[in-house]
């Protein structure tokens, strides 16, 4: 690689670059909420419960529980790639970047929805199967048990 590709590639994998790419989503989110105050998001039938979107009757309150929801993915995110090693980089940029496409949907993104505990219920998934690989690895082919 170039010495040009090298400063392009620390450049996107820098704090810097996850940070940038998380204020454009933001950015992109706060400018959607003012031109287009009113969510054209209805409700679905849900599988089992009524839909998350029914579940509050103030918009404000769905707003603050549906960001905070997207930032906790986000650090579980990364979380779980730091215990488990999961992309072999401790790179932030990949959670930047999943704010940055979860800003291309502003009203699913901003409004609590079922994709938002979708998302949770995946990623506590992934933990319980890393957590469970890393449990038998660590019994069956440690040095110590032959």
């Amino acid at each position: 690689m170039t010495n040009r590709e090298i400063a392009i590639t620390r450049f996107v994998r820098s704090r810097g670059c996850a940070l940038l790419l998380t204020l454009a989503a933001i950015t992109f989110v706060a400018m959607s909420r003012i031109y287009n105050p009113d969510s054209p998001y209805k409700e679905n039938l849900g599988i089992a419960f009524p839909s998350a979107n029914t579940w509050l009757r103030y918009a404000g309150l769905s707003v603050a529980i549906g960001g905070f929801l997207n930032l906790v993915i986000a650090v579980v995110m990364v979380l779980i790639n730091r215990s488990f090693n999961v992309l072999r980089t401790v790179s932030l940029t990949f959670a930047a970047l999943f704010l940055l496409m979860q800003s291309a949907v502003p009203h699913l993104t901003f409004y609590l929805s079922d994709g938002l505990f979708m998302g949770l219920g995946m990623l506590l998934a992934i933990t319980l199967l890393f957590t469970s690989i890393v449990k038998v690895h660590r019994e069956y082919f440690s040095p110590s048990s032959s």
